[in-house]
Formats: structure tokens, C-alpha cells, sequence
């Protein structure tokens, strides 16, 4: 089996250990003629492709591309398609409802570009003045949204929930201190649903709420759909 390796130009054979390096002066990124699959064919060898986004298999889909093409003839296509210079659509409005009904909340949102929907999602919610519990390893994107916020910041490292409950115990002891500043306090518990610096997932047990003040768990990813959990903070 061939591996293809986007970016380094590099082919491979387990069998032979052989090593493709392109030639001085050509391009040195190899070129795709058909669909970008789980396989794909480069210069007539079978490949797999370990450079693509499309994590949930979706290329390829009879259905999804008889959807698109159903879409092309209704509402025609032209250079962008964000609802800021088309205008909202039908469509956007469906996937909405339907997103809502998935999550089970009351409505949603959708955005243009992943990036955006974390970068900006985070400081509507966090203010100066808030606390942010983050998994070290999580995304550029998040991390600008978090810089956003302007709220105060504690890292916990990757999926250690041992360090996490440490953290939520320094923040329960400065409550203490001052709680008139913890009664308008918010704090959020952020990390990724799969986090692309390391592919894996996030694991662990979330401490239990009845020990700490109560947290809201955002849990963000720009590769897959998981249920956001949102506790608010209810005055006694």
C-alpha cells in the first residue's frame, strides 16, 4: 500500500521503503483528478490519503451530491454563499430548526466558516471579569476566542481531570475569599469535542457541579457535531 503525504511531497512503500522526492524545479505537490476520498489516485498509484479534511466521509455520497445539484438548479451558485451577501435563505433557516431539534435547545445558529463561529462564540458568553477552565491543547481558533474575552484564564493539562480538579478548588478557595465578586463571576469549562493538535478525543468525567460553583461546559470542535452543555448560574 502507498501512503501519500500532502505538503513533504513524500510516497512510500512498506514493502520497499522507497522514497519519492520530486525533481528540482517541478512542483512538488502532487496533483488530484477525481474525488478526495479515503483512497485517492496520483500519478496512477493507489494512495491513501492522509491529508484530507473530510472526516465524516461525506465525499462521495450519492445522496449529499444529488442534494447539491438539487440545490444548484434552485438557488444558483455564484463566487460566496455567506448569508452577509446573499442575504438568509430558506435553506439556513431549516438547517437551523433541524440543528436545534438535534441538540435539543430551543434555537441555533449557523456561521460561514468554523473559525469564526469559535472565535467569536466564546467572548459573547465570557467577559472581563470571568473565568475560563481550557484544556492546554485546544485549537488557534479557540485560543483567539479565548484572547477575545478578556477573561481570566486557567489551562489544565490534556484531558488530566486530576489537574482540572485542582484548578476547580484554587478557584472555589478565591470564591471564598471574595464572594461578592463570585456572585457575578461566570465561569466555563472550554475544551475540544476532537482536538486537531493532537487527534484525539476529549475524555474524563467532568467533576461533579454540586462541588463547585456552578460552571457552564462549552465543548467546541470544528471537525465534529457533540452536544454543548450550557449550566447558567442561578442565583440562591
Amino acid at each position: 500500500r502507498v501512503v501519500c503525504q500532502h505538503g513533504e511531497a513524500v510516497v512510500s512503500t512498506q514493502s520497499t521503503g522507497r522514497r519519492w522526492v520530486p525533481r528540482r524545479g517541478t512542483n512538488p505537490y502532487r496533483s488530484l483528478r477525481a474525488k478526495s476520498g479515503s483512497f485517492v489516485t496520483v500519478d496512477g498509484v493507489e494512495c491513501l490519503n492522509l491529508a484530507t479534511m473530510n472526516f465524516l466521509g461525506m465525499i462521495g455520497k450519492s445522496e449529499i451530491e444529488e442534494a447539491a445539484v438539487a440545490s444548484v438548479h434552485k438557488y444558483g451558485v455564484g463566487s460566496c454563499g455567506p448569508r452577509g451577501f446573499y442575504g438568509t435563505i430558506d435553506v439556513h433557516l431549516l438547517l437551523e430548526e433541524k440543528l436545534a431539534q438535534y441538540m435539543d435547545v430551543e434555537e441555533a445558529i449557523i456561521y460561514s466558516y468554523g473559525f469564526s463561529t469559535i472565535a467569536s462564540a466564546i467572548p459573547a458568553y465570557s467577559k472581563r471579569g470571568d473565568v475560563i477552565l481550557c484544556d492546554k491543547e485546544v485549537c488557534y481558533a479557540i485560543q483567539k476566542g479565548i484572547l477575545a474575552s478578556r477573561s481570566t484564564v486557567y489551562y489544565y493539562n490534556h484531558n488530566d481531570m486530576d489537574h482540572l480538579v485542582e484548578l476547580l478548588e484554587e478557584q472555589a478557595k478565591r470564591d471564598r475569599k471574595n464572594p461578592k465578586k463570585a456572585r457575578v463571576t461566570n465561569r466555563f469549562l472550554v475544551t475540544e469535542g476532537l482536538l486537531r493538535k493532537r487527534s484525539s478525543t476529549a475524555t474524563g468525567s467532568v467533576p461533579s457541579p454540586a462541588r463547585y460553583p456552578p460552571t457552564a461546559n462549552v465543548v467546541t470542535s470544528s471537525y465534529v457535531t457533540r452536544r454543548c452543555a450550557m449550566r447558567y448560574r442561578k442565583e440562591s
